[in-house]
């Protein structure tokens, strides 16, 4: 739920329909674990990198579009579980990882990322993910 500027209350059609997963009150703040997770926002495609439970060395990518696993890492296995919240995921070393945020970094040629997205899917994803921040930032973020 946001504020509109006339301060009435608007619904997210999405995420104000289900509880978060995490707690009972969807506006509490997930606690800290230890470890990181991040989601990264490439040009090729999104994917949420977490620690692989199995191996300390390795991270699980995932994503939900099997083509933005294909673009980023086309020399790995990509395992399918379509009734996962990822469907797409692939384990790769978190040096291989890092080696890849280090060259995507450096590459870098864009002044406006959206604009740099040719996907018009994904192009359309950022953009109602960038939308959302707007209205976080908004709402009392800054």
């Amino acid at each position: 739920m946001t504020k509109t500027d006339a301060g009435q209350v608007e619904k997210h059609p999405v995420l104000d329909q289900r509880p978060c997963p995490h707690q009972n009150n969807r506006y509490t703040e997930v606690p800290l674990r230890k470890g990181c997770a991040m989601w990264i926002c490439f040009k090729e495609g999104f994917v949420s990198a977490v620690q692989n439970p199995d191996d300390p060395d390795d991270l699980v990518v995932r994503a939900r579009n099997v083509r933005h696993l294909e673009a980023l890492f086309p020399n790995h296995e990509i395992v399918m579980s379509p009734d996962a919240d990822y469907a797409c995921r692939a384990y790769i070393p978190k040096t291989e990882f890092g080696a890849l945020l280090a060259r995507k970094s450096a590459a870098i040629d864009y002044q406006n990322f959206k604009a740099s997205v040719m996907d018009r899917r994904l192009h359309q994803l950022y953009a109602e993910f960038w939308r959302l921040h707007l209205r976080y930032q908004w709402s009392g973020g800054v």
